[in-house]
């Protein structure tokens, strides 16, 4: 039927961001330090920057999860996945390809207990990821990126 070749096809559609596969082993740090382009208000109208100030969002905001980025329709970055949800909790999965089917997301998401969701652009590139699997988490007032080379 056409409603069922229209979402074959939606599983077809690359994501926005799709980076390539590790090719060896790293660790690196980001700074998510930005300055303020105008005087930021909190909830009870206080200025809590002023233009021009950096700002850390760490400062603010403690991250308890770990994110987890992947792509989903490859069984070698699943088992790095698994390595990494064995030994953290509280993690959230980010595939930065579509998944290919929907048995596959519904396979994932069983098997995960969690929905699997899609990168975002502005998340990558704020992240600073450039190979996938990767997994991210707040390291004092830094992000950490652990890449691992999927065999």
């Amino acid at each position: 039927s056409d409603v069922q070749r229209a979402k074959e096809n939606v599983y077809k559609l690359k994501a926005a961001v799709d980076l390539p596969d590790a090719r060896e082993d790293k660790t690196y740090t980001v700074d998510l330090t930005v300055r303020a382009n105008q005087n930021l208000v909190g909830a009870n109208n206080e200025v809590f920057a002023r233009q021009g100030d950096a700002i850390n969002p760490f400062d603010y905001k403690t991250l308890s999860r770990r994110y987890l980025f992947f792509n989903a329709n490859k069984d070698s970055h699943l088992v790095v996945i698994d390595q990494w949800i064995e030994s953290t909790s509280r993690s959230t999965l980010i595939t930065t390809t579509a998944i290919e089917s929907e048995e596959r997301r519904r396979e994932l998401t069983r098997k995960y207990g969690v929905p699997i969701h899609e990168a975002a652009a502005l998340l990558v590139r704020r992240f600073q990821l450039s190979s996938v699997p990767a997994i991210a988490y707040q390291d004092g007032r830094l992000l950490r990126n652990e890449v691992r080379a999927a065999e």
